[in-house]
């Protein structure tokens, strides 16, 4: 553009330097006021989010994540598929997503009506939103020397819904694989099921197999697979992560058309999904889980985990502790206790 003398400005030259992407960031961060661990490794992401007294599980308001009450619950997100690296891609579609069953959550699994949030304006200036907390303090996580981490928390759902839901649940971040455990899971629901969903993810084909104990397992479409102790199991889900059952619980793994409403409760949706979770029955008492999942592995990766894994003596990690005292897990690669 010409200045006030009419000169034309400087026109700036092309640059011929040639720029490089920067190298993937690798390394473990907890953010402590969003009550979240974050996991990176090159191109994948690894997230796990609680709740406590201090923080607030999700927000809710009429007409906006109405169905949101669970997001907090222990929730496990892993983004690792897409170019670049996106959430669709790795596996959420809002259009039949089955808002109990975030990803690593233990959670009531209940029909949406049930579900649905009960908003209620306290007075005309207070707002009109749900952003209910815990009673239990103890949620977090920790750092351990910049490339790995836990996280952890005592689960109490609010007295508004279910004040007799609880459970205790922790995350264990070790360069490409990850341990969960849990246990104390209790609750007074005697008409609905407790489930601990290891993953929920749209399918871009119905015929797509899910390699169940690397075998090729339900082809089909729709399909179901149910193993009422499944210790010892191993799946691999769409986007190529694998997970290790390590302790007896039920697994239960299906195929199909899911309907659902959208988040905020205007229309009817569905969607092909396929959805594994730990059933834990109707009114838990003290029931657990432990399992683990390994990261975006090569065929040969996955192929050692797992034999290492049947072995005691070359596991890559001993899980010391599990109960409502203490969560112990030593990772023999990185030495951490």
């Amino acid at each position: 553009m010409p200045d006030a003398e009419g000169a034309e400005d400087d026109v700036i030259p092309a640059l011929s330097v040639k720029i490089e992407p920067e190298v993937p960031p690798t390394g473990h961060l907890t953010l402590s006021y969003a009550t979240t661990a974050a996991h990176r490794r090159a191109h994948w992401l690894a997230t796990a989010r609680g709740f406590s007294r201090y923080l607030w599980g999700a927000e809710v308001y009429p007409g906006a994540n109405v169905f949101g009450r669970y997001l907090a619950y222990g929730q496990v997100e892993i983004l690792a598929a897409g170019n670049p690296i996106n959430l669709a891609d790795s596996g959420f579609a809002e259009a039949g997503w089955d808002w109990n069953c975030w990803p690593g959550t233990t959670a009531i699994h209940l029909p949406l009506e049930r579900l649905r949030d009960k908003v209620n304006n306290v007075d005309r200036f207070s707002g009109f939103e749900e952003m209910l907390i815990s009673d239990e303090p103890f949620a977090g996580g920790s750092n351990l020397g910049g490339r790995d981490g836990l996280f952890a928390m005592k689960l109490h759902e609010h007295g508004k819904y279910d004040g007799s839901h609880r459970a205790r649940k922790s995350v264990f971040f070790f360069d490409d694989h990850l341990v969960l455990l849990g246990s104390g899971i209790t609750n007074n629901d005697e008409r609905h099921d407790t489930r601990t969903t290891l993953f929920q993810q749209r399918l871009r084909s119905p015929a797509a197999p899910i390699r169940v104990d690397d075998q090729p397992a339900l082809g089909a479409f729709p399909a179901q697979l149910v193993r009422p102790a499944a210790a010892g199991a191993s799946l691999v889900d769409t986007i190529g992560n694998a997970y290790y059952l390590l302790a007896d619980s039920a697994l239960r793994v299906t195929k199909s058309t899911q309907s659902s409403r959208s988040q905020n409760d205007k229309r009817d949706t569905s969607g092909d999904f396929v959805l594994a979770w730990l059933d834990h029955g109707a009114a838990p008492r003290d029931a657990g889980y432990a399992y683990a999942i390994l990261v975006q592995p090569t065929d040969e990766r996955r192929e050692d985990f797992g034999a290492a894994l049947r072995q005691p003596a070359t596991a890559p990690f001993a899980i010391l502790r599990r109960d409502n005292a203490a969560h112990i897990v030593r990772d023999r690669d990185t030495g951490i206790l």
